[in-house]
């Protein structure tokens, strides 16, 4: 069975724009943050071409 488990690194800026970048990180770090649409699309990513196996994955 394979599966990735992906989640914000720290907290979500739930004010932000989209940034249009986004970085994987195997721990997450609580001061960092991320918008709302940059994590969408480091999902979209990630569905639509798998990258990472059997991990979990920090965005940031």
């Amino acid at each position: 069975m394979d599966w990735v488990y992906v989640s914000p690194s720290g907290d979500f800026d739930h004010d932000g724009a989209r940034g249009g970048r986004y970085a994987i990180r195997p721990h997450g770090d609580l001061t960092d943050r991320i918008s709302y649409p940059d994590f969408a699309i480091a999902l979209l990513d990630e569905a639509t071409a798998p990258r990472h196996h059997r991990t979990h994955l920090a965005v940031t």
